[in-house]
């Protein structure tokens, strides 16, 4: 059965990217009404050409803030950065831990809070004054978001090493999940990428717990059943995104995204170490680590 060249667009941007969260957002978002993805405010726009022009960067390279929310749909409990060079199709992801502490005049020291405080302007100044990197654009999908596109593409397949119980009633958040090979739906899906308390590491095992995640639902999306239902099930999601990227530049990076080759797509964690102060846990980043990883990979 062939598949229709803008559902493979649409794929392979989303098992690219929001896969990594769930959301088709940058080539999907070309099927459906602009409206229907809303941004947080005025977001400040970065002149890309002029940066160009002044040697201050790469052309065809761009850098995205991609984050999942909370329950309360404020702190990004998941946070990644995503490096896309379009030229050499090839796309590197920074995972960053929630508790990574940030230097910040707000009582909250941590990177989770920055979106929570300024939004999408709150999020990429973070990340700039934190790793020196501009961001060209952020996007922030709901829990909710993520759970519906798990159960639109059927759920996902993994392999679940050990046992999960964890309750926090003020996230609602509920994880009871076997060990063993099976099909997680939404909630348990959800619960699976959040789950760290359980843990000896944290949130470092949780990032590697997502990644298996990762895999799994890229295999599961590009599935030819899933593929021709792709339209319906992403047009569930796209009242839970928030972004500042323009219509025209989403689809111009899912058509590029479709050019990238799984194997040009890698991932990283942020070198550092869990530690607590005053009884709050934080992550704190390696400096000389982190500073040769962005000037390699980022």
């Amino acid at each position: 059965m062939k598949i229709k060249k803008r559902n493979r667009i649409i794929i392979i941007a989303a098992a690219v990217i929001i896969t990594l969260l769930g959301v088709g957002v940058f080539a999907g978002y070309s099927v459906y009404n602009a409206s229907k993805v809303m941004n947080d405010g005025n977001t400040k726009k970065i002149d890309i050409d002029q940066d160009v022009s002044n040697g201050l960067r790469n052309k065809g390279v761009y850098t995205f803030a991609v984050g999942g929310t909370d329950k309360g749909g404020t702190r990004t409990d998941t946070l990644m950065l995503v490096y896309f060079d379009t030229v050499h199709s090839k796309i590197n992801i920074l995972s960053l831990p929630r508790d990574t502490y940030i230097d910040t005049t707000s009582n909250n020291k941590k990177i989770n809070s920055a979106y929570a405080v300024g939004k999408g302007d709150g999020l990429k100044d973070c990340i700039k004054k934190t790793f020196g990197i501009e961001v060209d654009g952020y996007v922030v999908i709901s829990t909710k978001a993520f759970r519906d596109f798990v159960d639109g593409i059927g759920g996902v397949e993994v392999n679940v090493a050990d046992d999960m119980n964890y309750d926090d009633k003020v996230q609602d958040l509920h994880i009871h999940i076997k060990k063993g090979l099976q099909v997680l739906k939404g909630e348990d899906a959800e619960g699976f990428v959040r789950f760290r308390h359980g843990y000896a590491n944290g949130d470092l095992a949780r990032i590697e717990a997502q990644k298996v995640f990762i895999a799994a639902m890229a295999k599961q999306a590009v599935k030819p059943s899933n593929l021709l239902n792709m339209s319906n099930i992403l047009q569930t999601v796209f009242s839970d995104v928030k972004t500042d990227i323009a219509f025209s530049d989403m689809l111009k990076f899912g058509t590029d995204a479709s050019k990238v080759d799984m194997a040009n797509i890698k991932m990283f964690n942020a070198p550092g170490e869990a530690y607590f102060k005053n009884g709050v846990s934080y992550f704190t980043l390696y400096k000389n680590e982190m500073l040769g990883l962005l000037n390699s990979n980022f």
